[in-house]
């Protein structure tokens, strides 16, 4: 089975995701919280300011990233790995 290559993803931009509902209790401009996932660091490279990142297994280069100095980072996504959804980014 062919690996895909690890997909450079611009870390330094969060979504914001906003829901309309009909519902008159509900604020359609409140933030839901986004789930949040403990990495591996793998690798920094301060010349191109790119992180490696180990999430749930798969390899992730995170582009324009400020230097990190810990072994884990706390990364925050939306979708599913592997589908065309997801996101994700450093916070």
């Amino acid at each position: 089975m062919a690996r895909r290559k690890n997909e450079t993803i611009d870390g330094t931009k969060p979504l914001e995701i906003t829901f309309e509902k009909s519902d008159s209790n509900f604020n359609s401009n409140s933030k839901i919280p986004l789930p949040e996932e403990q990495c591996k660091v793998l690798s920094y490279n301060e010349a191109t300011k790119e992180l490696d990142i180990d999430f749930k297994g798969f390899g992730i280069r995170l582009s324009a990233v400020k230097p990190v100095k810990s072994d884990y980072v706390f990364i925050q996504y939306t979708g599913e790995i592997g589908k065309a959804d997801f996101r994700c980014w450093y916070v």
